[in-house]
C-alpha cells in the first residue's frame, strides 16, 4: 500500500487541538485513618485548600473500619495515626501492603518524636513521618514527595509493560516460529492496550537536505510519542512503536474512537514539520480483533 502524505492540517482540527489540554496527574485515592475525628477533619480541611493535587478521600476511625472500606476501594496513599486502639498504624500498613496494595505509600503521624517510632515506621516501609498536630505545610511537602515517588513507580511499571508488549508484537509480526499460543499473546497485549480500537501505522522519516546535524530518529519518535501521551492523557491512548530500518518505524496504537487515530497521526506530522523533517505515514484501517494484526501491518506498509 502506498504511503499517505499528511502535509497540512485543517483550521478546524488545529482549533480543536488548541482546546484539548493535558489531563495531568492521575487522581490518587488517599485514606485518612485516625481515632480522633478532629484530626481527620483537620486533614480534610487542609486537603480541600490544597490546589496542587486532588484526591479521592477515604476516612476511617480505626484500622478495622479502614480495611472494611479498602475491600471496596484500594488506597494509593495512607495518612495513618500510629497509636490507635485495637490495630495500630504499623499493623494496618502491613495488612494493606500484604492484602490490598503492595505499592501503597504511607505517611505516619504521631504526637511523639521518639526515635523508636521513627525506626519502626521505616521498618514497615512507611514513606514519611510527620508530627501531630500536623501542619499544612508539612503535610503538603510529604504528599508531594509521595506523589513524585508514585508517578516514578507508575512510569517504570508502564515502561516495563510496554517493553514486554513490544516484544510480543514483534513475535507476532516477524517470527513465524513464535506463532504458538497466539491467544495468550493477544490477551497479554490487551492487558496494556485495552481500548476497543487498534490501528497499525508505518512511519518513514525522510532525509532533509536542510538538516545541519544528523537526527536520531528513534529518539525523536520517543519524544514525539511521550508528548502526545502527556498532551492527551485524558484520552488514555496507548502507543507501542519500534524501529524496523534506518528510517522506518512501526507504530501500533490503541484508542477509544476512530477520530483519535487522526489526532495522533496529525500530531506526529506536526511534530516533524516543526523540526523541519519530512515524514510519510502509512496507515491501516482500524480494527478490534488482534488476530488481524498481521493483515493490518501489511496494509499499512
Amino acid at each position: 500500500m502506498s504511503y499517505l502524505e499528511y502535509c497540512s492540517f485543517s483550521l478546524f482540527l488545529l482549533i480543536i487541538a488548541m482546546f484539548i489540554v493535558r489531563g495531568g496527574t492521575l487522581m490518587y485515592t488517599l485514606a485518612i485513618i485516625d481515632d480522633e475525628i478532629l484530626s481527620i477533619k483537620c486533614i480534610e480541611n487542609f486537603l480541600a485548600r490544597y490546589d496542587k493535587y486532588s484526591f479521592n478521600i477515604i476516612s476511617a476511625k480505626s484500622g478495622r473500619e479502614a480495611l472494611a472500606k479498602f475491600s471496596e476501594e484500594t488506597p494509593d496513599i495512607l495518612l495513618v495515626d500510629i497509636k490507635m486502639p485495637g490495630m495500630d498504624g504499623f499493623e494496618l500498613i502491613e495488612k494493606v501492603q500484604k492484602y490490598y496494595n503492595p505499592w501503597v505509600k504511607a505517611i505516619m503521624g504521631s504526637g511523639y518524636s521518639d526515635f523508636e517510632y521513627c525506626k519502626k515506621a521505616f521498618q514497615v516501609k512507611a514513606f514519611d513521618y510527620v508530627l501531630k498536630p500536623v501542619k499544612a505545610t508539612e503535610l503538603y511537602a510529604a504528599l508531594e514527595k509521595v506523589i513524585d515517588e508514585l508517578e516514578n513507580e507508575n512510569f517504570q511499571r508502564v515502561n516495563m509493560d510496554r517493553i514486554k508488549i513490544e516484544g510480543i508484537i514483534k513475535e507476532l509480526l516477524f517470527d513465524n516460529n513464535q506463532m504458538l499460543e497466539k491467544e495468550i499473546k493477544y490477551e497479554k497485549i490487551k492487558s496494556l492496550m485495552s481500548n476497543p480500537i487498534y490501528f497499525c501505522s508505518m512511519l518513514r522519516v525522510l532525509e532533509n537536505s536542510k538538516e545541519e546535524k544528523p537526527v536520531d530518529r528513534l529518539v525523536e519518535l520517543n519524544k514525539c510519542v511521550d508528548l502526545i501521551l502527556q498532551r492527551f492523557s485524558h484520552k488514555k491512548y496507548e502507543i507501542i512503536y519500534f524501529q524496523v530500518s534506518d528510517i522506518e518505524f512501526v507504530l501500533i496504537g490503541n484508542v477509544i474512537e476512530q477520530f483519535d487515530v487522526n489526532i495522533i497521526l496529525k500530531n506526529i506530522q506536526q511534530y516533524y514539520n516543526d523540526m523541519g523533517l519530512h515524514i510519510c505515514i502509512g496507515i491501516s484501517p482500524v480494527f478490534s480483533d488482534l488476530s488481524q494484526l498481521n493483515e493490518k501491518y501489511i496494509e499499512a506498509t
